[in-house]
């Protein structure tokens, strides 16, 4: 009888401390998951709208669209709805959400291919002009990486062009000024060289909005690069555009044989090398457009 009593109660015990373990567990689970999926990759510029201050400027935009008379539906879905990121689907835009845009981590180049077109077109003046530029890294602008070097030279940052920057460029300038869908006017737009150096790992993050398109066009592209959208590989090529949505988390991996290999040499020949251009998003109004430019504009 008193081993049983000691049996039963012991097993009792053994799993109500089991269950609570168990619950433990979950809420440490929850919480890792809420970290991640608010620990994109953010940059230290105070200036950037990626930053926090935005939050102000979103906050006191929403209540002033409330007086509009006029405005299109999803942006007063956007004023009323709370939503939680990241999205279902994996988007975490983070300043500025804007509901019913549809898309997906890759998009169509159909959407795009008058620009494509003129980026195809000037493929030998836009790579001529990087690699006059490639000489000289002191005029880039690095980006933090837990390890290698990716670098940027920006011809339209936050939506404004550098002009001492675009006179290097009046062949690549001239290209941007003539496409039609490049999302000029609105400080989530940026037009840049971009190069990763072999061994760089571009760790997981995601852009501030999920109204524009970005577009890589190919200028050197050698093995070992690798795009991570979503969770799915993408591969660059020269000579072609690849676009997609950069609200989705997106990350860059390059294999390191170069850097670790004892008689060799990392020359700009090794760098993977694309024109970056944003896009207005191909399902967006011309109304919605324009809201989006006075609430985000070139900073």
């Amino acid at each position: 009888m008193v081993w049983y009593l000691y049996y039963t109660v012991g097993t009792w015990i053994s799993g109500f401390w089991l269950r609570v373990f168990g619950c433990l567990l979950l809420i440490l689970l929850i919480k890792l998951s809420q970290l991640k999926s608010n620990n994109y990759k953010r940059c230290s510029n105070t200036n950037c709208l990626c930053c926090g201050k935005s939050n102000s400027v979103r906050d006191k935009f929403k209540a002033e669209i409330k007086s509009y008379s006029e405005i299109p539906n999803s942006f007063k879905n956007w004023v009323n709805e709370d939503y939680t990121l990241p999205l279902q689907n994996g988007q975490h835009p983070m300043v500025f959400y804007l509901p019913g845009v549809r898309t997906q981590p890759l998009i169509d180049s159909l959407h795009y291919e008058d620009d494509m077109q003129i980026l195809k077109d000037n493929y030998n003046g836009i790579k001529g002009e990087y690699e006059k530029l490639i000489g000289d890294l002191s005029c880039w602008k690095t980006n933090s990486t837990p390890q290698g070097e990716w670098s940027l030279f920006y011809l339209v940052n936050q939506g404004k062009e550098i002009a001492i920057n675009c006179e290097q460029c009046p062949v690549t300038t001239s290209v941007l000024r003539s496409m039609g869908s490049i999302m000029g006017g609105c400080g989530f737009g940026n037009a840049c060289f971009s190069i990763v150096k072999p061994g760089t790992m571009i760790t997981e993050h995601c852009g501030p909005c999920n109204v524009r398109t970005r577009c890589h066009f190919g200028l050197n592209i050698p093995d070992g690069f690798e795009l991570l959208i979503n969770d799915e590989s993408y591969y660059w090529s020269e000579r072609e555009c690849l676009f997609f949505d950069d609200s989705f988390p997106h990350s860059v991996i390059s294999s390191d044989h170069k850097v670790h290999g004892s008689n060799t040499s990392v020359g700009s020949s090794d760098y993977r090398a694309v024109f970056m251009v944003d896009f207005w998003h191909h399902n967006l109004s011309s109304s919605e457009i324009s809201l989006i430019k006075k609430l985000f504009p070139a900073q």
